[in-house]
């Protein structure tokens, strides 16, 4: 009778542990098809100034969601089609845009003037052909590789280019048209059961490339879309600098629609009340983000004074505190359907705190938009509402 009794005591433990060997698994999957994506994008736009960020993630019930966001190249000022910055030593700040022609470094001791130069033909954008190669390169060829993902639920990825950087104004600031409806990316989704079927050759290629669903990546539209709208809203206002203890929402924040799926909330952090400071140092000069917008200066004795006075914010706090958020605020979305989500993709600066405290950089929330009704309709309090939260680190 004593074996009987531990007994079940095995198999829990059984149980957890295998679900803890699975979730490792799942997460090396997952980075390993993050890297043979970021390979095909950059085999396909080689000889541009473009850079991708692909970033994956498991949702529960939904399946795995790559998101590939497309910028101007990974060397900030270097990626603009035309850009001149300069100052002098007073820190008086140029700001300007050159024509097309070649680098050209000009300083002597009164003067310090750095401009870039490149022609604009040498920028290759990602059409829908291309996002189509890409995607059925992956599906085909690497996709069986996600041996995780259950055969009911979704690969996903979602293509998008546009919007700020976070090292220039903007796009358009350097001369780059704003992309128009159509322009701004493309989403792929397919099911994991066929890509099962085209590894057992079940199916052929033709079929499995006849499966995948391509949409255009739409603009959240205000009106249709007004409950997302407004909670976008209201976490953009809970995170400035008045209301947010210690992290701050910047401009560049984003909301998008993913079909069959839900909602994608995209926001980068900075912990400073001003903005961030960027240790990217350029010909003596500094790239800074602040409530001016983003531009050069000169990195004086001031700037070092006020970061050493910068206390460090407290992480755990501030997660907790976001993740009340989604539950109480996103409790406000009626209009998604109940195996939908709200997914909140958070990135934050590097702590660099000296030991005192450590955080990822990036993480991703995800709220089933059952769970949110269940805490509207009081039929489970906050905390165990929290409890039910995905909470990942990318």
């Amino acid at each position: 009778m004593r074996y009987l009794s531990i007994l079940p005591l095995l198999l829990i433990t059984a149980l957890l542990w295998g679900q803890d060997t699975d979730q490792k698994r799942m997460k090396r999957d997952i980075e390993v098809a993050e890297k043979i994506l970021s390979e095909l994008l950059e085999e396909r736009t080689a000889g541009g100034w473009q850079s991708h960020a692909c970033e994956g993630a498991y949702i529960e019930g939904f399946g795995v969601l790559f998101t590939i966001r497309s910028s101007w190249g990974g060397m900030g000022l270097l990626v603009a089609p035309e850009i001149a910055v300069g100052g002098d030593k007073g820190g008086n700040v140029i700001r300007g845009r050159a024509g097309a022609g070649s680098v050209r470094v000009d300083r002597d001791n009164q003067k310090a003037t750095t401009v870039y130069r490149f022609p604009k033909d040498t920028i290759q954008v990602m059409d829908m052909a291309g996002f189509k190669e890409v995607t059925e390169t992956f599906l085909a060829d690497y996709a069986y590789l996600l041996t995780k993902v259950p055969a009911a639920e979704k690969i996903c990825i979602k293509y998008s280019r546009g919007g700020k950087s976070p090292f220039l104004w903007s796009e358009a600031a350097v001369g780059m048209p704003e992309p128009t409806s159509g322009e701004r990316g493309f989403t792929a989704v397919i099911r994991q059961q066929i890509v099962q079927d085209y590894r057992m050759e079940k199916i052929d290629r033709k079929a499995l490339v006849n499966k995948i669903e391509y949409t255009e990546n739409e603009k959240i539209d205000p009106d249709q879309d007004r409950e997302l709208t407004l909670l976008h809203s209201i976490f953009k206002r809970l995170y400035q600098s008045d209301l947010g203890d210690g992290f701050y929402i910047t401009p560049n924040a984003q909301i998008e629609k993913i079909p069959g799926m839900g909602a994608l909330f995209t926001y980068q952090f900075t912990t400073r009340r001003h903005g961030f400071f960027m240790p990217l140092e350029l010909s003596g000069y500094s790239i800074r983000s602040d409530k001016r917008g983003t531009g050069i200066v000169i990195a004086g004795d001031d700037d070092e004074d006020e970061d050493d006075e910068e206390e460090t914010p407290d992480f755990d706090a501030f997660l907790n505190d976001f993740k009340s958020n989604i539950i109480e605020y996103g409790s406000t979305v009626r209009n998604l359907k109940p195996e939908e989500v709200l997914s909140f993709q958070l990135s934050i600066p590097d702590c660099d705190c000296d030991g005192e405290q450590d955080w990822p950089e990036k993480i991703k929330i995800v709220a089933k938009q059952s769970l949110l009704e269940r805490y509207r309709k009081g039929n489970i309090d906050l905390d165990d509402a929290i409890e039910q939260l995905q909470v990942m680190e990318l």
